[in-house]
């Protein structure tokens, strides 16, 4: 018998202004892809894609976070 696989998805659950929601998606998925892929939020920016520029900050907890590379 052969082991388990480990899933390559994971499920987030977060607040979007104000709105509890779900993303179940690859685990190599950037915040900033699930805001504007899966919940269709296009007001945050794509950048550089590097965390450098800051196009793509959204606020975690109250702080600042580049969603590119978290």
């Amino acid at each position: 018998m052969e082991p388990a696989k480990q899933s390559d998805e994971i499920t987030w659950s977060f607040n979007v202004n104000g709105n509890a929601v779900n993303v179940k998606a690859s685990a190599e998925l950037s915040l900033l892809t699930a805001l504007r892929q899966d919940l269709d939020l296009k007001g945050t920016r794509i950048g550089c894609a590097q965390g450098n520029c800051g196009a793509c900050t959204v606020l975690q907890d109250g702080r600042p976070v580049q969603s590119c590379t978290w």
